[in-house]
């Protein structure tokens, strides 16, 4: 099992991973690299493609965490239609970590039968979907049919659902988790528990940062 969450958290494998990755982005879609106003990193990844829908460059590239939670964390291998989420969520204004979230777990849901075809609007919601995940995206942003029911959150959907439903919802204090497995990440996972947030990525430290060294000689003062 790894770091990467794979079908809302459940598996820890997901062998279609280099399919989605930054260096196959880089080989095919990434058209050049950008940065902010006096930024000399220059981070920001452009892609641009047409088919089978296009992609404004001026939204850039999804980076790791929008790569896991609308890709292998919906079960979704399609690079594009990935991007094309990322674009949609930054059209809407949608955090695309909470956004992939509550539909790999409406994903989950609708697998075990918590939510039906009727409940999806006609929408398959397998994993690995990569048109529902389009779609649901929309219905999201737009508040729509099961959209209205999934904008309001992993946590506050789990809850509406029901029969058992809050056991797939993967959140911290009603926040979505950042796409990193706490069971790979035990300190990630203490410091979700403890934070005011719930699982705040940003505000946590990484495992790696506990290992022997400076920062764990510095800690010890504390």
């Amino acid at each position: 099992s790894g770091n990467l969450p794979v079908r809302n958290f459940r598996d820890g494998l997901f062998p279609e991973v280099t399919k989605i990755s930054a260096q196959a982005m880089k080989d095919t879609i990434r058209i050049k690299m950008e940065a902010c106003f006096g930024c000399p990193v220059r981070c920001k990844k452009v892609v641009q493609f047409e088919e089978p829908y296009p992609v404004d460059p001026a939204y850039g590239a999804p980076e790791y965490e929008t790569l896991a939670s609308l890709g292998s964390n919906c079960g979704i291998d399609n690079l594009k239609a990935i991007c094309k989420g990322n674009e949609l969520c930054e059209a809407y204004s949608l955090d695309t970590i909470s956004t992939g979230s509550v539909i790999a777990f409406a994903m989950e849901c609708f697998e075990k039968g918590l939510l039906s075809i009727k409940d999806t609007n006609g929408i398959d919601l397998r994993f690995g979907n990569d048109e529902a995940m389009l779609k649901i995206i929309e219905l999201i942003a737009k508040r729509e049919g099961i959209g209205d029911l999934l904008a309001e959150g992993t946590a506050r959907a789990a809850q509406r659902i029901g029969g058992g439903a809050e056991d797939l919802a993967m959140h911290v204090k009603g926040l979505e988790l950042g796409m990193h497995d706490p069971r790979l990440k035990p300190g990630l996972g203490l410091g979700f528990m403890v934070h005011p947030h719930g699982a705040d990525h940003g505000d946590n430290l990484h495992d790696t940062l506990f290992v022997a060294g400076r920062q764990l000689e510095n800690a010890k003062s504390l």
